[in-house]
């Protein structure tokens, strides 16, 4: 694997589930393989079992209703 990945990942929640386990394990994995790994969320329960110093967490009032996407993704970028 290349050490020049960069990855986002969006999530709303980081509460026990599914998708939020394996959103932290690809996390753990790239930086472990050198990569640089951020997470995007409004918060949760599993940002506990992340090392900070590897992983960087990114806190945001992420949501999933469309609208809100929009009025966030102008607010940062206009």
């Amino acid at each position: 694997m290349s050490a020049n990945i960069r990855l986002l990942q969006i999530i709303p929640n980081m509460d026990i589930g599914g998708a939020e386990t394996g959103c932290l394990h690809v996390a753990e994995h790239i930086s472990k393989e050198g990569g640089f790994s951020a997470i995007l969320t409004s918060g949760g329960k599993l940002l506990e079992l992340i090392d900070k110093k590897k992983i960087k967490i990114i806190r945001w009032p992420v949501n999933k209703n469309f609208f809100i996407i929009i009025l966030n993704v102008f607010y940062i970028f206009f």
